[in-house]
């Protein structure tokens, strides 16, 4: 398996939550690395001594394996690019389109009216809010995810699983769940401090509190 310290790791370990893989390695033995195709089965149970990767010297190599044989998603490592590419393979359509496998794992930022954040209060854990979010909101979420992760918040493997959009005040702002116990509270109040004003950021019952959503009744 690969280490900690590689780079992807992170996308290894989402990849291998999609079912027991095995003999995922780095790299292949081999004379000729930059010419190869590899491809790792995926453990169903088999043992891996009768099921061993499958090795071809060029791509096209790999496609004429494939379609003679019975698998059903596809994934690659692009050590030019350093990143895991998946295709949803079937015997009948032989041309890939490989995927960044990374978008597969980006959290979905969903978009709410002011009068539905409402509701966001009513749970049981806190929000972060995160005032005048421009731009890809998907590169926020990467942005302040790697900020939590560089000041000992979270985790290295961490990564939102609820996160929200809404327009107020002529801002589009963003709310983050606070709902694991992998977030260090105490760490991110003070981060959250330091960060005021150049996010704006707030918890979300202060921001409700503090009135800076007029149209709604609470």
């Amino acid at each position: 398996m690969l280490n900690e310290n590689y780079q992807n790791y992170n996308d290894v370990k989402e990849l291998i939550k999609l079912g027991d893989i095995s003999g995922l390695r780095e790299k292949v033995n081999s004379d000729n690395k930059e010419e190869e195709t590899v491809a790792y089965h995926r453990n169903l149970g088999e043992d891996f001594k009768k099921n061993k990767p499958m090795i071809s010297k060029s791509f096209d190599e790999f496609q004429e394996i494939l379609f003679d044989t019975w698998v059903g998603y596809i994934y690659l490592y692009d050590e030019k690019n350093n990143k895991w590419l998946w295709d949803n393979y079937t015997a009948d359509v032989s041309d890939l389109e490989l995927k960044p496998l990374s978008d597969c794992f980006k959290i979905e930022v969903k978009e709410l009216t002011c009068s539905e954040i409402k509701d966001l209060r009513n749970r049981n854990y806190e929000f972060l809010i995160l005032q005048g979010c421009g731009g890809d909101l998907s590169e926020w979420v990467d942005g302040i995810t790697n900020l939590f992760k560089e000041n000992g918040i979270i985790p290295s493997s961490f990564s939102f699983d609820e996160i929200y959009s809404f327009d107020n005040n002529d801002l589009t702002n963003m709310a983050f769940a606070l709902n694991s116990k992998d977030i260090d509270m105490g760490k991110l109040a003070l981060f959250r401090l330091k960060i005021r004003d150049q996010f704006g950021a707030m918890w979300l019952s202060d921001y409700i509190d503090n009135g800076y959503i007029k149209d709604i009744n609470i």
